[in-house]
């Protein structure tokens, strides 16, 4: 039997903040309902596009999740301060990739500015990132 989307992006996601070549991830949206598809879409200079397909009414049927980008894409070596490698993403200085400049720009003028994210040292998210809440779920818990 295959594995699922969900399975499929738990170890993709794991891959990426952990092991030896760990790679900046930045949220643009959260996934809320069930996850049945999943597409990795290659851009330039190794940076990567995570779509995802859910069973959500409210949002559209495939839509950007996250982008994924090496740290040797951003001239880092290792992990240091989540609100310095922030502002060098915000503001594209020490970035010596061209088309990883270019890709980080459009991110921001499309997603808003980018904004730590408090659980690894790895995740950030995008400033109109917005974690929504599932009200059926909150009338349940009130029964």
């Amino acid at each position: 039997m295959g594995s699922t989307a969900e399975e499929e992006y738990k170890s993709f996601m794991k891959k990426c903040t952990k092991g030896d070549d760990p790679k900046v991830v930045i949220t643009v949206r959260s996934i809320r309902k069930k996850l049945l598809d999943m597409k990795l879409k290659e851009e330039k200079a190794g940076n990567i596009a995570i779509r995802v397909h859910t069973d959500d009414e409210k949002a559209p049927t495939w839509y950007i999740h996250a982008f994924v980008i090496p740290f040797t894409n951003l001239n880092i070596d290792r992990i240091k301060n989540k609100q310095e490698i922030a502002d060098m993403l915000n503001f594209q200085t020490g970035i010596v990739n061209s088309e990883t400049k270019a890709f980080m720009k459009k991110i921001v003028k499309d997603f808003g500015e980018i904004t730590t994210d408090g659980r690894k040292k790895n995740m950030f998210r995008t400033e109109n990132f917005k974690k929504q809440k599932d009200y059926f779920k909150v009338k349940m818990k009130a029964f």
